[in-house]
């Protein structure tokens, strides 16, 4: 039997082979898995608890710097040692890039999901009463649960409900892998960490990202995703470099595209039926058009042949069209920056929290109300905006088209996973 993370058991094992390593997890850590009795019901079928949620906690909202601090802290103590992390090749995904710095107007909870027998855990961005839906000890089963690949948009950055939180809400256990600014290649670089959640999905759900997070021979891989965005505004005066850049990028992203999908279907770690690829097309840009304005999201995917590229990418199971087009950011009603004024929180997360001053009511851009937060280390939100707007991500339209379109795919996807299904 294998013993380690790094190996996992080979393709060609039998079901009874896989049953048994299962049911030793401490010889099994490869499949990061633990066998189960079955139910007792007529069509009860063996499953595996994958990881387990070991609870969640809204983003801190105190007024006290120091208390924001702790927050960080504890949260980083419990996806384990630095070390363990490296050790696993998680760093994105076990606690970075989770937009902290919206907690004054978009908070969201922030729920710790271990690997059973792992030495690390994922810090897991979810929606707001994740609280409520994910006590302490809540099995990720495998086949039973849905994943979310995306950048900020697919955690629902700048609206009150993303489409996961509807979708948590409807009884969904939603694992949102999402986070800002990334692209297919942010999950080939730590898939040593995310494959075993991954592969033993119902479906993965891929919110469109901009290509921009691909690499191009104007900003190569050391850059991120924002960085490469002020390479090519810089070039606003060379049509020609701005074109390169793009195509560049393009090309890269779909080679990391077909890489990832083909992970997710052939991984040696799935304990049954590949998990449903789906690209969810989350955009204001038309879905077949797409957008005249490189600056949309998603970003550089704009011309007619750039989206039909990525809707011809080698590997969808599903192509869901959630766009809306014709509707831009400033149709979306603005948000209160008003802390927790905004969700229903237990009471016990409320210290700390306090409403807007009555007398402002400027309204700001999401950039401006965060670049300030970020700044102030008295204050945990911004003094001088009682609103704030923007008009890059999806607005809560899309998320609504998102949460309508995925539900009959969901449904279909958990009803065909298969136990032991390894075609």
């Amino acid at each position: 039997s294998r013993t380690s993370f790094d190996s996992p058991p080979a393709r060609g094992a039998s079901d009874a082979e896989r049953k048994a390593m299962m049911a030793h997890p401490k010889k099994s850590l490869a499949l990061v898995a633990v066998l189960v009795a079955a139910a007792a019901a007529e069509d009860a079928w063996p499953y595996a608890v994958v990881a387990t949620w070991e609870g969640c906690a809204v983003m801190n909202v105190s007024d006290d710097y120091a208390g924001r601090q702790q927050f960080l802290d504890n949260v980083a103590a419990k996806t384990g040692t630095s070390a363990a992390r490296a050790a696993a090749g998680c760093d994105r995904y076990c606690a970075n890039h989770n937009y902290y710095g919206d907690r004054c107007f978009a908070p969201r909870t922030w729920c710790v999901m271990r690997y059973v027998g792992a030495n690390f855990a994922f810090v897991v961005s979810n929606p707001m009463n994740a609280f409520q839906l994910k006590p302490i000890g809540t099995e990720i089963v495998a086949g039973k649960y849905i994943v979310v690949f995306g950048a900020a948009a697919a955690i629902g950055t700048t609206v009150t409900t993303g489409f996961d939180h509807m979708l948590a809400e409807d009884g969904y256990q939603i694992v949102n892998l999402g986070r800002g600014s990334s692209g297919p290649k942010h999950y080939l670089d730590e898939w040593t960490a995310i494959e075993r959640i991954v592969v033993n999905a119902a479906a993965v759900v891929v919110a469109v990202m901009s290509i921009r997070a691909s690499p191009n021979s104007y900003c190569g891989p050391e850059c991120t995703g924002t960085e490469r965005m002020r390479v090519w505004r810089d070039a606003e005066d060379n049509a020609t470099a701005q074109f390169e850049m793009e195509e560049e990028s393009m090309v890269n992203s779909i080679i990391e595209h077909e890489e990832l999908l083909a992970k997710i279907a052939t991984s040696p770690y799935r304990l049954g039926t590949a998990p449903q690829r789906l690209l969810l097309w989350h955009s204001r840009c038309h879905f077949i058009d797409g957008c005249t304005d490189g600056g949309h999201f998603p970003q550089w995917i704009t011309n007619p042949d750039r989206v039909a590229k990525i809707k011809g990418l080698n590997g969808w199971d599903g192509i869901l069209d959630a766009s809306y087009f014709g509707y831009k950011g400033s149709d979306n009603p603005p948000i209160p920056i008003d802390k927790c004024d905004n969700f229903d929180a237990p009471a016990d997360f409320m210290a700390g929290c306090a409403r807007r001053d009555p007398t402002i009511e400027k309204t700001c851009s999401s950039g401006a109300a965060r670049a300030e937060t970020k700044n102030d280390d008295k204050d945990g939100c911004t003094k001088s905006c009682k609103y704030i707007k923007q008009d890059y991500y999806p607005i809560q339209l899309g998320h609504d088209n998102s949460y309508n379109v995925l539900k009959p795919a969901l449904d279909a996807a958990l009803a065909g996973w298969t136990y032991g299904d390894l075609s």
